[in-house]
Parts: C-alpha cells; sequence; structure tokens
C-alpha cells in the first residue's frame, strides 16, 4: 500500500543528517566553485534548486538545463561495465553513492532547510497557523514546561490505574509504547455507513468482539472511560459505544500479561518509555529540524499549505498531476477489458472501483479550508491561551483535538483532516477510505516539473500513481470492491489469478542480497511487487501515447547514446538507486513488505519484454528469461 518504505528510504534521521550537512557550512548559498565541485564528484544535486546554481537565462537555456541536471545525475550513478540485459538495476545504479543512502533523502533534507527557514520569522495569518508556529517556537526555545510535573499531573503512583495512563498516551500519542494501538476503521455494509474504534494489540488480523463483551472480559482498565474521554461528546453514551467501538481479541491477552508481571511492573515499563519518548523532544542537536518534523506530524494542513503557498510551482503541477491520474484511470480499465478471462461481473466491479477511487493529490480542496481548521484549531486554546500553555501542554491537547476530529472525519466518511504530511516520501490506497493520496513530494523536480520532457514523468511522477491504482487489483485488496464489501470470485478467476500472484512469489524468492546468504520473502512483498508490475505495464502504455503524439521528443543530452525506448527504462529504474545496501538496511528491508530497489528493478525488467526489445537482450539472458510472470 505504501510506496516507498520510510524504515529506510526517507526516514527523518537521514533528511536531518542532509539538513545538518548543509547548515554546518553556514552558507546562505554555495559558492558556483563548491557547485561545480560537487557537480564532478556526482553530488550536483546538493546544489540543484539554490539560487546562483546553474542558473540559466532563457526559457529555451533552462529546458536544457533541467534535462542536463537529470541527465548527469543518471549517469553518475551508472556502472558502465555491466551488461544491462545482465542486470539492469546494477547498469543504472551501480556508481550509486549517496550521503544519506539514497536521492531521495537529499531532496527532503533541502525541503526542511528551506521550510525550517521560513518558520524563524513566519508572521501567521490564521488561527490554525498560529497554533502550529506556536508549537514549533515552543519546542524550539525549551518552553516545555517541567516533564515530571507534568507526568505527575496524569501518574498517580498510589494508584494502579491504567486507565487514566492509557488516557493520557494515547492523547499524546505514545500508546505505541504502551499496551495496545487505537485504530479508527471506517466501515460500509450494505449501503449502511458507520465508524468502528479498534482497540488492537501488534497486528490488525483475526477477530475483533463488540465493546459490550470486552467490557466485560477486560478487568486491567476502565474502558468505556476510555472510550468517554477520547471520543466526541455527542458518542459519549454507552449505546453509542456499543455502536461505534469494537475490540481486538488479542487485547485480552493483555490480562495474562498483566497477572504474571503485575500492573506495578507494567507501570514502570510504560513510565520509562513515555518519558524517554517525552525527553527525545527536547534533544539540542538540530534542535529546529527536530521541533519543525514533529510539528509536521500535529499540522500536516497547515504546514503543507504553508509549503504550497511559497512554490506558486506546485500549482501547475498538482494540475498535471490531476490530468496524470485520469489518463492511468482510463489506461488501467482498458487493461482489465481486454483480458478476455475476467468474467463480466468481475470486471463490472473493478471497473466500478477504478470509476469510484478517489484522489487526494497534494493538499487536496477541501483540507485547504482555512475556516474549518481554524474552527479546530480555536479550541485549542478555548480553556487557557496558547502563551500560556507549555509545549507539552500544547502537545496533549492539540493530539486529542486531532483524535477527535478523525473520528468525525470517518464517522462521516468526510476529509475534515488531512494528515499526510507534505514531506512524506510515499503516496498510498487507502483501503478504508477506497482513496489515494499523493503528497507534495511528488509534485516537484525531480519527478515532475515544467522543464522536464514529459516521458522522464511517466517513468517516474506516472509510475508512483499507476503503482497506487494498480494496488486496488492486488492480492489482499482485489477481494475488496468499491463499498468495502467481499467479493467472492469464482473458481476459475481464482486459478488464473492466483497462478500469476504465485508466480512472483516464486520468482522473487529467488533474488539474494549480494554478499549475505539472504533472500528475498516472495510471499511478504508479492502485494507490492504485483502493483510495480501492473504499473510498469500501464505507464508503458502512457509512453506510447506519448511517442505517438510528440513528433520530437527531448533526450537527456548527458545520455546521448541511448535511444528514447532506452532513457525511458533507465529513467524509471533511476527512481530505485541506493548505496549497496549493508547488514542493517536488509535487517530493515526483511521486515518491509517493500523489496529492496535492486530487486524492484529486476523484477520489473524480467517480466517486460518491451524492455528485452529496446536493450535487445537474448532470450535466456538474466533480464529476459523464457518465462516471464504476466499480469492481466
Amino acid at each position: 500500500m505504501i510506496f516507498m518504505s520510510n524504515s529506510y528510504y526517507g526516514n527523518e534521521t537521514a533528511g536531518i543528517i542532509a539538513y545538518s550537512n548543509w547548515k554546518g557550512k553556514k552558507l546562505k548559498e554555495p559558492p558556483e566553485n563548491l557547485c561545480i565541485f560537487m557537480k564532478n564528484i556526482g553530488f550536483q544535486e546538493i546544489c540543484w534548486g539554490i539560487t546562483g546554481c546553474f542558473t540559466q537565462k532563457s526559457k529555451e537555456k533552462e529546458e536544457a538545463g533541467e534535462c542536463q541536471k537529470l541527465g548527469q545525475t543518471l549517469s553518475s550513478t551508472m556502472n558502465l561495465s555491466v551488461n544491462p540485459c545482465d542486470d539492469f538495476y546494477e547498469f543504472v545504479c551501480g556508481a550509486a553513492n549517496y550521503p544519506t543512502g539514497n536521492y531521495w533523502s537529499e531532496v527532503f533534507g533541502k525541503d526542511l532547510r528551506e521550510l525550517v527557514e521560513v518558520m524563524q520569522n513566519y508572521k501567521p495569518e490564521t488561527s490554525n497557523q498560529k497554533v502550529a508556529v506556536e508549537v514549533f517556537k515552543k519546542c524550539v526555545d525549551d518552553k516545555n514546561g517541567d516533564l515530571d510535573k507534568f507526568m505527575a499531573d496524569f501518574w498517580n503512583d498510589e494508584k494502579n490505574d491504567l486507565t487514566t495512563l492509557l488516557i493520557e498516551a494515547t492523547k499524546l500519542n505514545l500508546a505505541h509504547n504502551g499496551l495496545f494501538k487505537f485504530l479508527l476503521y471506517p466501515v460500509e455494509v450494505n449501503g449502511i455507513r458507520r465508524t468502528q474504534i479498534f482497540i488492537y494489540l501488534k497486528e490488525f488480523n483475526g477477530d475483533v468482539i463488540t465493546f459490550e463483551e470486552a467490557e466485560r472480559l477486560i478487568k486491567f482498565m476502565n474502558l468505556t472511560e476510555f472510550a468517554y474521554q477520547l471520543l466526541p461528546q455527542e458518542y459519549r453514551r454507552h449505546g453509542a459505544l456499543n455502536e461505534v467501538i469494537s475490540v481486538h481479541r488479542s487485547v485480552l491477552g493483555l490480562e495474562e500479561k498483566i497477572r504474571i508481571r503485575g500492573i506495578g511492573e507494567i507501570r514502570k515499563d510504560l513510565h520509562e518509555a513515555w518519558k524517554n519518548e517525552l525527553n527525545a523532544h527536547f534533544e539540542p542537536s538540530h534542535k529546529s529540524a527536530k521541533c519543525l518534523l514533529k510539528a509536521l506530524k500535529v499540522f500536516p494542513a497547515t504546514f503543507g499549505m504553508i509549503l504550497i503557498n511559497k512554490s506558486h510551482f506546485i500549482h501547475k503541477n498538482i494540475e498535471k498531476a490531476d490530468e496524470v491520474f485520469e489518463k492511468i484511470r482510463t489506461i488501467a480499465g482498458e487493461i482489465i477489458s481486454e483480458n478476455e478471462w475476467i468474467e463480466e461481473p468481475i470486471k463490472e466491479m473493478m471497473f466500478e472501483k477504478l470509476e469510484k477511487v478517489k484522489k487526494f493529490i497534494g493538499i487536496p480542496e477541501v483540507h485547504q479550508n482555512q475556516t474549518a481548521l481554524d474552527f479546530m484549531y480555536n479550541r485549542v486554546s478555548a480553556k487557557k491561551s496558547l502563551e500560556d500553555q507549555s509545549y507539552l501542554e500544547l502537545l496533549r491537547n492539540v493530539m486529542h483535538m486531532n483524535i477527535e476530529e478523525s473520528f468525525l472525519r470517518w464517522l462521516h466518511f468526510e476529509p475534515i483532516t488531512y494528515t499526510n504530511s507534505p514531506f512524506r516520501q510515499n503516496a498510498n490506497y487507502n483501503i478504508l477510505s477506497h482513496g489515494i493520496t499523493v503528497s507534495t513530494f511528488f509534485l516537484k523536480y525531480p519527478f515532475i516539473d515544467v522543464n522536464l520532457p514529459e516521458w522522464s514523468e511517466i517513468a517516474s511522477h506516472a509510475f508512483v500513481v499507476a503503482h497506487e491504482v494498480s494496488h486496488m487489483f492486488g492480492p489482499v485488496f482485489n477481494y475488496i470492491d468499491a463499498h468495502f464489501n467481499s467479493v467472492n470470485f469464482t473458481h476459475a478467476f481464482e486459478t488464473t489469478y492466483n497462478t500469476s500472484r504465485d508466480c512472483l512469489i516464486e520468482q522473487y524468492g529467488t533474488f539474494k542480497y549480494p554478499g549475505f546468504d539472504v533472500y528475498l520473502n516472495g510471499s511478504n512483498t508479492v502485494r507490492e511487487n504485483f502493483a510495480d508490475i501492473l504499473a510498469s505495464k500501464i505507464i508503458y502504455r502512457l509512453f506510447e501515447e506519448y511517442k505517438a503524439t510528440e513528433k520530437n521528443p527531448q533526450l537527456l543530452p548527458s545520455l546521448s547514446d541511448y535511444n528514447l525506448e532506452q532513457q525511458f527504462f533507465m529513467r524509471a529504474a533511476q527512481t530505485w538507486c541506493e548505496n549497496e545496501l549493508n547488514e542493517e538496511a536488509i535487517r530493515i528491508y526483511e521486515k518491509d513488505t517493500h523489496s529492496a530497489g535492486m530487486f524492484r528493478v529486476r523484477g520489473m525488467t524480467m517480466n517486460s519484454q518491451r524492455f528485452a526489445e529496446a536493450f535487445g537482450c537474448p532470450v535466456g539472458s538474466p533480464m529476459n528469461p523464457q518465462d516471464k510472470c504476466e499480469i492481466f
């Protein structure tokens, strides 16, 4: 579902490293000779987008400059000693050497630097901006309040009261260090909409029980009080709680855990974990960057609008991205229609999913309603002024309000709040809301830009969107229709469909991490691999449409030895370039549902006849095997 793993790619630590690498130089902008030096050693992207570096004097030159930059980035990572038919990933990415592991983190660090500078002297214009700026500045200025006193307000060592602790932990978004998690879950069955809150332990799977049954069985806390303190006022009735709350059965296992260890020991663990997490807010190292990252998580819509308003080009790119989305929707429908093995009722279900899927590109218009945002955040200062609240008090009040608003949003199936950070390096298909979100990260260079050739945007930005569209028809999600109802498929459909799925599991399971005796888990990653293969099929059709209408396509000048078809595949592969994986990175990938970049590239090219034709790969070569996995 998630396009890019947050564990390795684009993580906050890498972003802060990129931020500090630049900030440590204490330069307002890099001198030209530094840019030239970085360009020559393959790190020209560090200078991109900074005033004074590679500036062009005319639109024509600017376009050539953008193409030149992109081509130089691609050529700087290539290993020309490798035959593309033997290992296309190594051919495109074999010389990658990024300071933070991958190019995406460098882009993230640049975004973070720019917004930190904006926020230093930002004058808020609306109530929601005022609250957001106040949280950021109180964090930076160490106006945190006394941590021990703050915790003492809800931590009573005289009583074994886990209920109050878990209420406060949830308000502070600390529950993941506690006993269970709190998940809002919209349900629409037979035309009736309702929102359920699932309280669950560890992974969300298996059976759930009703609130009434959970209330009878769970003894370690007062479940009713927990719900009363978190839900909006109008739902603090026992009857309403029975309608909207379910509990994951695994929570019942906590009774045994608490009985064995004792509430006292559990409380000690919680106290230590929460205090450590709260202390992490106040570390002096890279204070501004860390405080901004905390604020971004709490105020994604507010900071998203600040970012968009200062970047006028994003508005045009949103329009372009919307057009790309519609083209992908059409092509996906054509591919489904052409597959005669899919029975008509199943096709109709798939067409309806395509027709009704919601798109949230950048900051959707509904989330730009400043009046609605102001109404929400005015409640934060209803009982105590912003100036009189410590950072921790503000954080708790805002988090609690966000929980209430999220509940109302799901209950009415309305996107009242926006929860996707504008800096987040991912797109996702949400099966619950049947919507696809594309963050602003993918609405700028190098994914989409007015000065880049359209085929480059198809190979990068369009792939992101097509990947998420493909998830609707991949393993697991294919069994849910547009109304979140389960679908029963015929035996004939499942046989053909599962043959494709099992082919991917077996094929990807043969991929081995170089230098390690570790193989990729084909079963664990099949959902993402399926989406990659179908997405590559979709964007190639979009690429063919482009070729049919563009009589004089612009090539990347640094790669003049390669034709348009070859540059297209190289650009698509470059998205996944990363440094050589170490043991820690492999350990993280082993737990991820996404394959490492090298395996994503190899899987997509091995199963593409168009790629084999573009590079003249003989049948039986590593990148053009005799047997390919066919998806739709």
